[in-house]
């Protein structure tokens, strides 16, 4: 029974996607609204029944008696939800549906297309949702269960794999947007595209950080980041929209296509094939009919981008090369850390050996000296002008750290005087050379790169950390990129809600004297 409440979300998101293909959005809107909101009570109640016999321990059902006991606090029977593949495609499910209510609110002429691609991508996730079959049931009765993973009894792994799902959700909808691109209203679609990329990247970012707190309690040695492939199949589209984000034009698939389909592409090898495992030997007993799924589904969406067609309204005027690449440096730069880790972990599957860490740490260093000196490069005058001062500041910003955390070896005292420069040049100009979002983002970047590429150090004189020195630097960095503008935002608004305020007291008493 319960499985075809599944099965009917499924047809009706099916459904919702052949209307809105085969009729006029004026005509079909009002009834796409109609069944999008059947199908999304359906996988509502899926849900609620899932919990409901994981909450009441009912271990007649196999997923109940695999991911739950009698013992198990109720938040973490609650969050067995997730813990399993059906549970979690069943969540994502519900998300997805969920979230396509914000499609339907795009009112344009390609609005129909957009919803009928997010409609048939939800429609195939319900469908391997509904062949995973989560409410099987055992041929025997049990009187407890094998119980909950002991790896994921943290409250940070409540927060994480929800919040993952609504990302990767928030790149359905960038995809989604393709019918918009190259079309007379461009500049609304620039800003749309802008906006759900934005989206994607808090979201993604607070799924990465929830992560990295869970990875180093659990761990217990400040073990934050291991370079898992599960680990980089989140990492790589995060760095994809980190580097769109320094774009101002939107005006190509790949940018609503990319960071889906790598998400995509990460998943399929990370949890359902052969890198589950850092070995490419090593596969998993998963269900085989949904790792057939998913290739077939990243297949057609692989070729669906590359054999799609915008009827274009506009081009855009030529620019050369050059000028194109100075515009778009950190974009480019950001896009190819993203394809060495993309290598990095594809390598077990191409070559049948391990990635070391050792490549991912070079790459990262790397990368993290370009990032510098991009920065650098942006203000370039001041650091002219005023180097003898800077330098000192740097040097002394690197004498407080040896002082505070011990650091002896001296190729990791020059890496540190090097990421510190940009900081120096800021603290010289006051911040005042450039924008605020400018200084929050690569503010974030820089304090998170410092605290991820920080070796493990021994005592130092003030502080006698045993394990990563800069681990708090790499949380302190990641917050204030992915929530700093947020901030700003909120900050931008009261300040114009306080002027509009004044200037209306100040026409009342104007028109009191008067």
């Amino acid at each position: 029974m319960e499985n075809n409440i599944i099965l009917s979300s499924t047809l009706l998101c099916g459904l919702c996607g052949l209307l809105c293909f085969f009729f006029s959005w004026k005509k079909c809107k009002k009834p796409v609204l109609f069944f999008w909101c059947l199908a999304f009570l359906s996988i509502l109640a899926a849900n609620a029944i899932m919990l409901y016999h994981l909450v009441l321990s009912h271990f007649e059902y196999s997923y109940v008696y695999n991911h739950s006991c009698l013992g198990l606090k109720l938040i973490y029977k609650l969050s067995a939800l997730w813990s399993g593949q059906e549970g979690l495609l069943l969540l994502c499910s519900l998300i997805l549906i969920s979230m396509g209510f914000f499609v339907w609110k795009l009112d344009s002429l390609w609005s129909d297309k957009a919803f009928g691609i997010y409609s048939g991508i939800s429609f195939y996730i319900s469908c391997m949702c509904y062949v995973s079959n989560p409410f099987s049931k055992m041929n025997a009765t049990f009187g407890d269960g094998l119980g909950f993973n002991a790896t994921l009894q943290n409250p940070w792994m409540l927060l994480h794999p929800p919040i993952i799902i609504i990302a990767y959700s928030s790149m359905v909808i960038l995809f989604s947007l393709l019918p918009a691109l190259n079309t007379f209203y461009q500049e609304a679609v620039n800003a749309l595209i802008y906006k759900w990329i934005k989206f994607s990247f808090f979201f993604l970012g607070m799924g990465l950080l929830s992560g990295s707190f869970w990875s180093y309690y659990f761990f217990g040695s400040g073990e934050y980041w291991s370079w898992h492939p599960i680990e980089n199949a989140a990492l790589i589209p995060w760095l994809l929209l980190c580097s769109y984000i320094h774009r101002k034009e939107y005006n190509h698939k790949f940018i609503c296509a990319l960071p889906f389909i790598t998400s995509c592409f990460g998943i399929f090898l990370a949890r359902d094939t052969i890198l589950k495992s850092l070995s490419a030997k090593d596969c998993t007993t998963g269900n085989l009919l949904i790792t057939i799924l998913q290739f077939l589904f990243l297949l057609v969406i692989t070729l669906f981008i590359v054999f799609y067609r915008n009827n274009r309204t506009h081009t855009s005027a030529k620019t050369s090369f050059i000028p194109y690449l100075k515009r778009h440096t950190a974009s480019f730069s950001l896009s190819l850390y993203a394809f060495m880790i993309f290598m990095g972990t594809i390598t077990p599957i191409l070559f049948h050996t391990q990635t070391t860490k050792m490549y991912y740490n070079t790459v990262s260093i790397v990368f993290a000296l370009v990032y510098v000196l991009i920065l650098l490069w942006k203000d370039f005058d001041g650091l002219r002008k005023k180097s003898i001062l800077i330098l000192s500041i740097n040097t002394l910003c690197l004498l407080v750290i040896i002082l505070l955390f011990g650091f002896v070896k001296i190729y990791w005292l020059l890496l540190f005087w090097v990421l510190l420069m940009p900081l120096s040049l800021w603290l010289v100009s006051r911040f005042q050379t450039q924008s605020m979002e400018y200084y929050v983002y690569h503010l974030g970047f820089l304090l998170l790169t410092l605290g991820a590429v920080s070796p493990s150090a021994g005592k130092g004189l003030m502080i006698p950390y045993s394990t990563k020195p800069l681990i708090g630097l790499f949380w302190v960095g990641g917050l204030i990129i992915i929530t700093g503008p947020l901030c700003i935002f909120l900050l931008k608004r009261l300040i114009d809600i306080k002027n509009f305020l004044t200037i209306k007291i100040a026409k009342h008493d104007k028109n009191s004297m008067k």
